[in-house]
């Protein structure tokens, strides 16, 4: 339901935040709708979860509309431990 949900509601020129990206499943269907004027930022914090979503945005061809940030999201400010 949730994949649907992004392709229904995602349109071209889009600027989409994917909050805890993973592997960037969600990342990369929003990039696949919003198109090369969109933008999808996925903040990801694990560096090694991170690893693997640099090459699905690579291996999907969608460098140009997404971008990773090594960062999580966050009500306070502050360094934490994954």
């Amino acid at each position: 339901d949730e994949e649907k949900f992004v392709l229904s509601i995602v349109r071209g020129g889009d600027w989409i935040i994917d909050v805890g990206a993973n592997v960037g499943l969600y990342a990369l269907l929003a990039a696949s709708r919003c198109g090369p004027f969109g933008r999808v930022f996925a903040l990801e914090p694990n560096d090694e979860t991170a690893k693997y979503l640099r090459k699905s945005v690579l291996m999907n061809w969608y460098q140009d509309r997404v971008r990773i940030l090594a960062v999580a999201a966050s009500d306070t400010k502050g360094e934490r431990t994954l």
